[in-house]
């Protein structure tokens, strides 16, 4: 692994919090953030159809899931849009980046039979195991 990797990671956490915290504040500073979501939403697909040139096309196996991926994330922005003009933005926000990695969770376990790894190891009685030894390491660390 390149020594750079963790650094490298350590940065794109932090820059995406810093990107998260600026849009935040400017939809919320916003007095039309149906607007201002528009915009950003067009700059997002001239960026991406630029990008387009510099990749190569898609496993044809893959459209189905480009496509289904759209669908998604256009009813994902069209319900921001509803809860923004329903509710408070410090509170429509946080819910609705919540609730998208809880909505993967259960289409991922419900339609595609696809556990997360928590739930898998539960199954097996492998968690159990894996406190143990941890358990078993710090004594053993404390010991010494």
């Amino acid at each position: 692994m390149s020594p750079w990797a963790g650094p490298a990671a350590v940065f794109a956490v932090l820059a995406a919090a810093v990107l998260h915290a600026s849009w935040n504040a400017v939809v919320k500073g916003s007095g039309d953030r149906i607007a201002i979501l528009g915009r950003s939403s067009v700059v997002g697909v001239v960026a991406c159809a630029a990008a387009l040139w510099f990749v190569a096309m898609p496993a044809a196996a893959s459209w189905g899931w480009l496509i289904a991926s759209v669908v998604i994330h256009v009813l994902y922005n069209l319900g921001l849009l509803a809860a923004y003009r329903l509710g408070d933005f410090n509170q429509t926000s946080p819910l609705a980046r919540g609730l998208g990695p809880v909505v993967v969770a259960v289409v991922a376990a419900t339609v595609l039979g696809e556990a997360h790894a928590v739930f898998r190891h539960a199954q097996h009685g492998e968690l159990d195991e894996h406190a143990h030894q941890v358990e078993r390491e710090e004594h053993h660390v404390l010991a010494s």
